[in-house]
Formats: C-alpha cells, structure tokens, sequence
C-alpha cells in the first residue's frame, strides 16, 4: 500500500510541475512580458490569472487538482500516519 502511494504522490507531483510550465507557457504566449513578470515578480502569477482568466484557468485548475491529489496520497500512506502516530505518542510522554 505504501509504495502505491508514493508512486500516486510521485505521479501528482510531477503533474503539479507539468501544470505550472502550462501556466508559464500560456503567459508567455500571451506577452514575453507577461511571461517573465509570472516568473521573476512575485504575485504577477495572480494579477495574470484574473486578468486573463480565459485563458489560463484549465492550467490554474489542473494545477489544484494534482496538489490535492498529492495531499491525499500523502495523507494515505500508512508509513506517513506511522510516523505522524509515533510523534504524538513522544510528545505525550514528553509532557508534564
């Protein structure tokens, strides 16, 4: 089960990165400006976005679906809940 998601997680993240050269591409075809401002100027990704939200929402949006995606795989390993159980059980003896 551990290696399914790990695999699922590897798969979403690259997708993740996929989407966001996507995003780039789209900005840059629409102005080499744009395209540098999306990568260099921080939130010049979000002005872009609404501006030209016709344009660039199928990436925007497969970008959100390949994080959670990423989310819930990690969230579904058991070697992650091990570790995140074993770290509450610390803090707990840890404490006065």
């Amino acid at each position: 089960m551990a290696y399914v998601t790990w695999g699922i997680f590897a798969i979403a993240m690259l997708a993740c990165i996929a989407t966001s050269i996507w995003f780039y591409v789209v900005a840059f075809r629409q102005h080499i400006l744009w395209g540098l401002a999306c990568f260099f100027v921080p939130f010049a990704a979000i002005v872009f976005l609404i501006k030209y939200w016709h344009l660039a929402w199928k990436s925007f949006a497969a970008c959100l679906v390949s994080m959670l995606i990423c989310f819930v795989s990690f969230a579904a390993n058991p070697d992650i809940q091990k570790m995140i159980a074993e770290g509450e059980a610390e803090q707990k003896q840890a404490a006065p």
